[in-house]
């Protein structure tokens, strides 16, 4: 099986958001102090980067160079939140849905 340019853009674009995915669920359940909401945000994590290598392998399996990573923009995000987290007080309601979106 090969794959065109466009489809192996496209397949990395949505690696890279789902290694985005699974970098925010993992920092928002290092935060989180609730024992359920952190198994659940790393269950989430997990699942991403599941769906992640299955999607590389798929890539390199067509003879295409896979992406292995996320986004600079979530990256940024994600340090923005980090910094704001920083000056504010955390409640467990507040870090899925800061640390996840995009």
């Amino acid at each position: 099986m090969s794959m065109d340019y466009d489809e192996t853009a496209a397949v990395n674009h949505l690696i890279e958001r789902l290694k985005d995915g699974e970098l925010g669920f993992t920092v928002a359940a290092e935060d989180a102090t609730d024992p359920d909401l952190k198994a659940s945000l790393l269950r989430y994590a997990n699942q991403r980067l599941n769906y992640a290598e299955t999607l590389q392998l798929l890539v390199e399996e067509a003879g295409e160079k896979a992406e292995y990573g996320g986004t600079l923009g979530a990256t940024l995000h994600r340090g923005w939140i980090n910094l704001t987290g920083a000056m504010a007080t955390r409640d467990d309601l507040a870090i899925p849905e800061a640390k996840t979106s995009p």
